[in-house]
């Protein structure tokens, strides 16, 4: 599948996922900005199947005392998942990140509702409302929009710290 993939197509998939995770790591530095907590931003290299090695930065948060309280790792450009992948590594827990487009076709401006025919794939897709970061809930196989709440929610699970 990813063999297929024109080398122009694989650099502007890593070039719009940089971009992406660029954009996420801002907004998470924002969502930070008004608690007691400690970000430190650092580098980790990444080699995928059918893609060229690359660089792309993570951040750990902490607290004031430095305790670690979780990592956001970007983990991936090319994912059947989404169009790019994030981990929020909380201890033992990983909470898998993906980034989605909205699958309805736009008709005179506006979103066609979303078609369920019983595949995995349109289960999954239910709960994409816009491009952007989601975060697939297992249980209900229904993705959610990533918010500065759920942001807090996935980092508290596992981490035995309450984030206010």
């Amino acid at each position: 599948m990813w063999d297929e993939l024109t080398k122009e197509d694989k650099e502007q998939r890593l070039e719009l996922y940089l971009k992406r995770v660029d954009a996420f790591l801002a907004q998470v530095r924002e969502w930070c900005s008004t608690r007691p907590l400690v970000l430190t931003e650092f580098l980790i290299g990444k080699g995928e199947l059918a893609m060229p090695d690359y660089v792309v930065p993570a951040l750990r948060i902490a607290t004031l005392t430095g305790k670690k309280l979780g990592e956001v790792l970007p983990t991936g450009a090319l994912t059947l998942t989404g169009a790019g992948q994030i981990c929020i590594k909380v201890s033992i827990v990983n909470h898998r990140l993906s980034f989605q487009t909205d699958p309805r076709p736009i008709v005179d401006g506006k979103r066609e509702p979303l078609i369920l025919d019983g595949s995995y794939e349109r289960k999954v897709r239910r709960g994409v409302n816009g491009d952007g970061w989601y975060w697939l809930e297992n249980r209900a196989l229904k993705l959610k929009p990533v918010t500065e709440a759920l942001f807090f929610e996935l980092l508290s699970d596992g981490a035995r710290y309450e984030i206010e």
